[in-house]
């Protein structure tokens, strides 16, 4: 086999595989973006169930055993 009739194998083989090939995204990709979304739908979600309004402060300070800073 010559030089020319090796490449042109060579070019055949990766054209077959590359047809082969999937186009679209791997089942990695896609589990990354099903994961992303589920995460966005968990904080979204969170988000909407968190109070506006914050909790009141609690005042009722419990007096403490060390003398106050002078």
């Amino acid at each position: 086999m010559t030089d020319l009739e090796k490449s042109r194998a060579q070019r055949d083989a990766q054209r077959s595989a590359a047809r082969r090939r999937p186009s679209g995204p791997t089942t990695a990709d896609e589990a990354i973006i099903r994961h992303l979304g589920v995460e966005f739908y968990k904080e979204s979600h969170q988000a909407a169930r968190t109070p506006k309004t914050p909790a009141p402060i609690d005042t009722d300070e419990k007096p403490s055993d060390e003398p106050a800073d002078q």
